[in-house]
């Protein structure tokens, strides 16, 4: 008897084992069916999608891996399907790719997708998703490019997402998220516009904001109504209200910071050379206030962001490269127009603006090189882009103290 119960396991064994590829993708059929029963499909895209069949590797759209027949990728983009995604599609665990793009799917994107710890790609742009982005997602490993842009999605950025070491692309743009961007892991080196049109208050500023600034009240109310400084801003005072206008009016701002940090360098710089009173020179300090305003706001807030283009890492490399560029082309160019513009404000002829920086222009950037490189370094290693320019501008208002004395000085005699 017992030798005809072996005989008859050890038959029946090899049978099973050579099953359990088609139990895998009937259960991952299933959960592809699942799929389909959940989304509107005009265009009869998912037409061969036949329950009945075993194996989902012969449907279109779906790919298998020709070693086990388990599907690793799902091509569904630009489909004009609709309707909802379920939770069974955390079922195919061996997903290496899912494709959802420019379709018009809606409700809250399950969190269950974080169950597929194989998916590299998952792009869901350009439907109408909302809610929260999952915090499930911290657990896809090997997840290389994430697309959630052009949809609906509110609340702030997972900062469990910063633990995805492998993502090399994250593009959330036009959608309705608010908070502040994640400055942790790759988050550093993700180029701004993939966070633009949402209500994101700029970089994570640690210690002086939390990361879901801006969040809470604005949850309670549809972004339609949102006006002005919000009432999570004027919790956090003077910076909050200062991130709010980085945000909504980043070269404005910039300028207006930059004027009135070159006006206070230039009142200082008159308080050293003598009585406030008597040696206050009203014409040459809105002479100065005009030309942070105008010029040297605006070019620091495109010069930093071509710098963070061409440069996105926040390493030593990246930031000495910075500097260098910075010392080499904004410096003497910024310091050439600055000499020059006040010279001829003053009424110098062209000669003797040449003279002046024949004789100050050199002196300048000399000096400017013991100077301008620490401060660069502090700057570019850890401060969030969007706030570079104040960061540069505070440093400059001793070394402004300097400049608006080197532009007062008496013009060169050309004679």
């Amino acid at each position: 008897m017992a030798f005809h119960f072996s005989f008859l396991f050890f038959s029946i064994f090899p049978i099973i084992l050579s099953l359990s590829p088609a139990f895998s993708t009937n259960s991952e059929g299933n959960a592809l069916h699942a799929l389909r029963s959940k989304l509107s499909d005009p265009k009869n895209v998912l037409q061969s999608w036949d329950p009945t069949l075993v194996n989902p590797c012969t449907w279109f759209h779906v790919t298998c891996d020709p070693d086990n027949n388990h599907v690793i990728r799902l091509d569904l983009g630009n489909s004009n399907i609709s309707g909802t995604l379920g939770p069974e599609l955390g079922e195919l665990k061996n997903l290496q790719y899912l494709e959802l793009y420019s379709n018009n799917i809606e409700g809250k994107i399950p969190k269950e997708l974080g169950n597929l710890e194989n998916l590299i790609s998952m792009d869901l742009y350009g439907n109408r998703f909302e809610g929260n982005i999952p915090k499930s997602f911290a657990k896809l490993k090997s997840l290389r490019f994430l697309r959630l842009n052009d949809n609906k999605l509110t609340g702030s950025i997972p900062r469990e997402l910063t633990t995805l070491s492998n993502l090399k692309v994250f593009d959330v743009s036009n959608n309705d998220l608010c908070g502040t961007i994640p400055v942790d892991g790759p988050f550093g080196s993700f180029p701004m516009e993939g966070f633009a049109r949402n209500r994101l208050n700029g970089p994570e500023l640690k210690g002086l904001v939390p990361y879901d600034f801006g969040c809470t009240e604005f949850m309670l109310a549809p972004a339609s109504i949102y006006k002005g400084v919000s009432s999570s801003a004027s919790k956090v005072g003077f910076v909050g209200w200062y991130l709010e206008k980085l945000n909504t009016r980043p070269i404005l701002t910039k300028s207006i910071t930059c004027g009135l940090i070159l006006t206070a360098a230039d009142l200082s710089s008159q308080t050293i050379g003598g009585s406030l009173m008597e040696q206050y020179d009203l014409t040459r300090t809105l002479r100065m206030a005009g030309y942070g305003a105008l010029i040297v706001g605006p070019s620091l807030h495109f010069w930093f962001n071509f710098l963070t283009r061409c440069f996105p890492k926040r390493d030593v490399i990246s930031t000495f490269k910075k500097i260098v560029m910075g010392q080499a082309l904004y410096g003497p160019a910024i310091n050439s127009i600055f000499f020059s513009m006040n010279a001829a404000a003053q009424g110098e002829s062209s000669s003797e603006i040449v003279a002046r920086l024949k004789r100050d222009l050199v002196p300048t950037v000399v000096n400017g090189l013991m100077y301008w490189p620490i401060c660069d370094f502090i700057t570019f290693k850890f401060v969030p882009v969007h706030l570079q320019p104040l960061v540069s501008n505070t440093f400059s208002y001793l070394w402004n103290v300097y400049l608006t004395y080197m532009a007062s000085q008496e013009k060169v005699s050309t004679v």
